[in-house]
């Protein structure tokens, strides 16, 4: 199965959890799980539509005539959007980490030690918060280059995503996707990386194989890295041997 399967099926069951939320009328919990899931949503046409139009659902049954309307053009073209985003390249990969999440999820928001075994993302500075600004420098083939990133969505232990900010993004834009699942004695990490805007398709012809090859090598690092550590960290804290 694809990672963006796997990610689907991720996603409905946060959908289902958000649908329990409206009924219960738990604004709270519904505010903080849509801005999550949103962002996942985009990579999913049906999913996206769903979202919305539950949204829509929550602002009526609050009656809130202003958050209907505010849902309307949503609900129609979130399908859209999602479909035409989906027409841009994406790239894939995942790892089995013989690690707890909450070690992983440290390890991958510990932007400042990305050098220390980040063959892709060579050096990154900025913090783990929603709106926040990453700055890192990527290589690609023989080339380094700075990106600034603007983080979406953080969910301790779970979920991270990023997307690319600058100048180029209206014609075209990364985004990060990265998922963290307990599977057995470890965890399951989900890389996604999509390419969207009209000139995604020159992207993937000039750095295609870079970004694939890239999100594969950062995957495997980050695996090696965090199975290390948790291996040898014996004070329970994520450094707390180094």
């Amino acid at each position: 199965m694809s990672v963006r399967a796997d990610l689907a099926r991720e996603n409905r069951a946060h959908l289902e959890a958000l649908a329990g939320a409206v009924r219960a009328l738990d604004h709270e919990a519904f505010e903080r799980g849509f801005e999550a899931l949103h962002v996942f949503a985009h990579d999913d046409a049906e999913l996206h539509a769903a979202l919305h139009r539950l949204q829509l659902e929550r602002a009526r049954r609050m009656g809130s005539a202003r958050g209907v309307l505010a849902s309307l053009a949503p609900v129609a073209f979130a399908g859209l959007v999602s479909r035409l985003e989906s027409a841009g390249p994406a790239y894939e990969a995942e790892a089995f980490i013989a690690a707890p999440r909450a070690h992983v999820f440290e390890v991958l928001t510990d932007f400042g030690r990305y050098a220390e075994w980040n063959p892709w993302l060579v050096s990154a500075s900025g913090d783990a918060r929603v709106g926040a600004s990453v700055c890192a420098r990527v290589r690609l083939g023989s080339t380094e280059r700075d990106i600034d990133h603007v983080v979406e969505v953080v969910v301790p232990g779970a979920r991270l995503a990023w997307r690319d900010a600058g100048w180029f993004t209206p014609l075209a834009r990364g985004r990060r996707l990265r998922s963290l699942v307990d599977e057995g004695d470890g965890t399951r990490l989900r890389m996604r990386l999509t390419v969207t805007g009209p000139l995604a398709g020159l992207v993937h012809l000039l750095h295609g194989e870079d970004l694939a090859s890239g999100l594969a090598a950062e995957t495997a690092a980050l695996a090696a890295h965090a199975a290390s550590h948790a291996a040898t960290d014996t004070h329970g804290g994520l450094h707390g041997s180094v």
